[in-house]
């Protein structure tokens, strides 16, 4: 019955040959991803998030991809851990944005500054070996199959270790690391550390969390600006000396 109303219908496309073997090599799939944030650049806004997963031409957002794409545990990839479209599913434990916002608290500079550091080859390798060695350390110690069930969106909620604050607080423990590392000379096992990790990280409701003003008594909400409470408890708890950031 609605034949005759859609005759006059057209669909647009833009048909863009790319030479290679498949469109799921490294080369077609970063240029996948540039086309669709160049395109797309003109209209509503897209979340963070996706924004940032796109685009990939920058070497900071290179950086990030490559770390995406590191094993962690149980045959899983950093990428299955993290929402890159922005949304929270089954088995996320970060938005992107806020995964990219935490990597740059570890190496300590802004997106800016790391653009053009990192585009020395040699400094972009042995920054991406640190980063690894940091996140692997790290997400060794989270609970993360509490978010692979069916209650997964409430277990989300619940728990410390997916929070911003806490994200961003992790960066800062992890440059308070990697600085201790610089200045007495340690080896790269410093970042096990980490196995000593003993704290309620699965629920921002407990006792710890309220007494150190990270969230609210009575709702348990976050409290706003509280990543740096967090990284200096998080170094207070391993024996860490601080990055200068949480001294200021």
């Amino acid at each position: 019955q609605y034949k005759d109303h859609f005759n006059d219908f057209t669909v647009s496309f833009k048909l863009i040959h790319i030479a290679d073997e498949s469109l799921t090599t490294p080369f077609a799939t970063k240029l996948i991803r540039q086309l669709f944030s160049d395109y797309h650049v003109s209209l509503k806004k897209p979340n963070k998030s996706i924004s940032h997963h796109f685009h990939s031409r920058t070497p900071f957002a290179a950086l990030c991809h490559e770390l995406l794409e590191m094993e962690i545990s149980q045959g899983k990839r950093l990428k299955d851990r993290i929402g890159l479209h922005g949304k929270i599913n089954c088995g996320t434990m970060w938005k992107f944005d806020q995964f990219k916002a935490m990597v740059l608290k570890f190496i300590g500079v802004s997106a800016s500054t790391a653009d053009k550091s990192l585009a020395d080859a040699e400094h972009f390798e042995v920054t991406l070996g640190i980063c690894r060695d940091f996140l692997n350390e790290a997400i060794s110690k989270f609970p993360v199959n509490m978010l692979d069930g069916q209650d997964y969106k409430s277990q989300h909620e619940a728990a410390m270790f997916t929070k911003v604050v806490f994200t961003n607080g992790l960066g800062l423990l992890g440059r308070s690391i990697f600085d201790a590392i610089v200045v007495n000379g340690t080896g790269d096992d410093s970042f096990s550390v980490f196995q000593n990790l003993n704290l309620p990280i699965a629920d921002k409701a407990d006792k710890f969390w309220i007494k150190h003003s990270v969230v609210t008594h009575e709702d348990h909400k976050i409290v706003r600006g509280s990543d740096k409470r967090i990284g200096a408890l998080l170094c207070q708890h391993l024996k860490v000396f601080p990055t200068l950031e949480l001294m200021a």
